[in-house]
């Protein structure tokens, strides 16, 4: 019992903290309302619940268990980050705003799954748990 109202109270101080979600929540709830970022909402606190349970059942063991799994997520990550570099730098400035879809579940869920400070605090928690 103690551990899940730990596990409650890491993941409300963590929920409050800036990050890429929250700013996507801001803006999408700007630009479309609560009713159409509701759901953006919903899958980004499902993705953390279930990275956290993932976590705690020890994935976290599972994936170090395989050492040439960091050098494949190196790699792919290089790669990813020289991507945008290139795109960021090769791109023309559009000032103008325009209203798109407002994101929704699934983006929810996988922009916590990919989230830095999310993967960085699941590495701190579990430590902390174990």
């Amino acid at each position: 019992m103690v551990l899940m109202a730990t596990m409650f109270l890491y993941s409300l101080a963590l929920s409050f903290s800036p990050g890429p979600v929250n700013m996507v929540i801001i803006s999408s709830g700007v630009m479309h309302g609560f009713r159409k970022t509701f759901a953006f909402v919903s899958g980004a606190t499902l993705g953390f619940t279930l990275l956290l349970i993932f976590v705690s059942f020890g994935l976290y063991t599972v994936i170090a268990s395989h050492p040439s799994f960091f050098k494949y997520l190196n790699v792919l990550g290089s790669i990813f980050i020289l991507y945008q570099g290139y795109k960021i730098a090769t791109s023309q400035p559009d000032w103008s705003l325009k209203k798109g879809n407002a994101p929704g579940f699934v983006q929810g869920v996988l922009m916590q799954w990919f989230n830095p400070k999310s993967l960085g605090c699941l590495y701190l928690w579990n430590y902390l748990v174990f």
